[in-house]
């Protein structure tokens, strides 16, 4: 049998023992939500929670289902300019501090006035609370992360999430729903409500 047709019998052989490779069957996305502060507020504490809380499915005008079976937190951006709600002196700031158990807390802040924005951007350090995956169960009330705004205040919060698959869902108090719909919550629904979606459907 000639050299090249063997190579080309060897090479038939081989593909047919080829098996399907390892894949992740749950589904996973990756999201860039848009909160606008419609109060100023001042060390305002984030939560495992409000990040799971981010997407929900309205089952009644009441009551709704989460869609985020662990969330992780990558980034924070923040952008503010002096307005309305800063101080006497036109000045406008900005404040984001990761909290740690295992070391000191992070904090990074920034200050603007009417011409330059106040602006901080920030990833979880490593060994920080928000630098790992969060789930549901007895730790959804853990606080990852703070922030310190003024009124009007942008914040961009990236996130990896891996989405339920079948039931269980933890059920989410919301108001004004309609059944079916998805809506974006506020980032800090557990403490004082004030980083509202913007562009979206909020209840």
């Amino acid at each position: 049998m000639p050299k090249r047709h063997k190579q080309k019998q060897k090479q038939a052989t081989r593909v047919g023992f080829i098996r399907p490779p390892p894949f992740q069957a749950n589904f996973r996305v990756k999201h860039r939500y848009r909160f606008q502060a419609t109060s100023a507020g001042n060390s305002i504490l984030i939560t495992r929670r409000d990040l799971l809380n981010l997407n929900v499915v309205a089952l009644t005008a009441t009551t709704s289902a989460r869609i985020f079976q662990s969330v992780k937190l990558n980034r924070v951006e923040m952008w503010a300019v002096a307005g309305s709600g800063t101080n006497d002196y036109g000045i406008a700031s900005v404040a984001l501090n990761w909290l740690s158990s295992f070391g000191p807390n992070t904090e990074v802040s920034n200050t603007g006035n009417a011409i330059n924005t106040a602006h901080v951007s920030g990833s979880p350090p490593r060994s920080s609370l928000a630098s790992f995956w969060s789930s549901g169960g007895s730790s959804e009330s853990e606080v990852l992360f703070s922030l310190t705004f003024t009124v009007g205040t942008i914040v961009d919060v990236w996130v990896d999430a891996v989405l339920y698959d079948g039931g269980g869902a933890p059920s989410v108090t919301v108001a004004g729903a309609t059944a079916n719909f998805m809506y974006f919550l506020s980032l800090d629904r557990s403490s004082s409500n004030f980083l509202l979606p913007t562009s979206v459907s909020s209840a």
